[in-house]
């Protein structure tokens, strides 16, 4: 008696997994005993498919086995890539090469110059200086007249020299080297009028003459000449030379022979002492 055909429709239930049992040895088959065993398999299938297709009665709604399918379709081929695609993309990896290796060579160098110290900076030449360009002295002819002066004392002519100054003096009436020179003469020759006037000129034209150590001994030493006092010699000392006869003074009021004299100066010493 036949078994009973199920519906097509009907649904088929998984089959039970067989795990092998642990205890059962397992012995491995050789290639020629496997190959028999696939045979057998294949015969078994094809007696269970004749079996299976006699009893449905429809052979097309089995499954078939793999030698009787319909080949199957080659896949499809991709087209060929264009030489010129191909041209442009390798053109751009070549570019995308170099960049990148610019970018790792510029970085590279960053890093390498960023560690070195700043070179020091190149000493700037000095520019050559212009040769210097002599200075024009400007013509002092008083300096002139008073050398020329000069020149005629020392050859004993002093006479020839005050008149060759106080002709300058018109001249020349605003220098107080001139009237300082005259001055100087008039004493020498003992015209204390005419010398002590000659010095004030000098002294206003140049007030620091009041302090010039030739001029300050001669208005002493005149003052202290005169037989009897004089009062403009004394009123000159005191007065136009001031602070500056006082070490010449108080010389002469402890040394010179003539009591007279070192009176003379000692009176002088307390007036200007007192004022």
């Amino acid at each position: 008696m036949t078994a009973p055909l199920r519906p097509r429709n009907t649904p088929t239930l998984p089959l039970p997994v067989v795990r092998p049992d642990p205890c059962i040895q397992t012995i491995p088959l050789r290639p020629e005993e496997i190959e028999v065993v696939r045979e057998d398999d294949i015969a078994t299938r094809q007696v269970d498919r004749e079996e299976l297709a006699r009893r449905l009665g429809s052979p097309a709604d089995l499954p078939r086995a793999p030698s009787q399918l319909p080949p199957a379709r080659p896949a499809a081929t991709p087209p060929p890539i264009p030489a010129a695609a191909k041209l442009r993309s390798r053109s751009r990896k070549l570019l995308v090469t170099l960049f990148l290796g610019g970018f790792a060579v510029v970085a590279l160098a960053s890093v390498v110059l960023a560690g070195q110290p700043d070179p020091a900076p190149a000493p700037v030449a000095a520019e050559p200086r212009p040769p210097a360009q002599p200075q024009l002295v400007a013509p002092d002819p008083v300096a002139d007249l008073v050398a020329r002066a000069r020149a005629l004392i020392a050859s004993g002519d002093r006479e020839a020299a005050l008149d060759l100054v106080l002709r300058s003096e018109a001249t020349y009436a605003k220098d107080a080297r001139l009237a300082a020179l005259a001055g100087r003469l008039y004493f020498e020759k003992l015209w204390w009028a005419d010398g002590v006037k000659q010095l004030r000129v000098a002294f206003e034209l140049e007030p620091s003459l009041r302090g010039d150590p030739e001029l300050v001994a001669l208005a002493v030493n005149g003052f202290v000449t005169t037989p009897r006092h004089n009062a403009l010699l004394g009123t000159f000392v005191r007065e136009d030379i001031g602070a500056a006869a006082l070490p010449a003074l108080d010389e002469i009021a402890k040394t010179h022979p003539s009591r007279t004299i070192r009176n003379r100066a000692a009176a002088a010493i307390r007036r200007m002492a007192s004022h």
